[in-house]
């Protein structure tokens, strides 16, 4: 992921964390458990205090983390990672 990319991300979450419950009282439709849990779960993606798993390579010995991902549809962070697969 390049820094644009980390950037807007980042920038993508914020605004969720900014205006979501606003968002929800104003849309009561969209003020439900099943849709706090989605937003919830996209802010928490990929965040390393979350999970992650440790790989080590068996030649240089170099470690390299990564983070869990919530594995949403809706998460920007996931659908990169599907987009580049698919």
């Amino acid at each position: 992921m390049n820094k644009q990319q980390k950037i807007d991300k980042q920038t993508f979450k914020q605004i969720f964390r900014d205006h979501f419950e606003r968002f929800q009282q104003e849309n009561p439709g969209y003020n439900t458990d099943y849709y706090t849990e989605v937003i919830e779960k996209m802010l928490n993606c990929a965040e390393k205090e979350n999970g992650y798993a440790r790989y080590r390579c068996m030649e240089c010995g170099e470690e390299k983390i990564v983070p869990f991902t919530c594995k949403s549809s809706f998460c920007l962070s996931c659908a990169r990672i599907k987009l580049k697969k698919g």
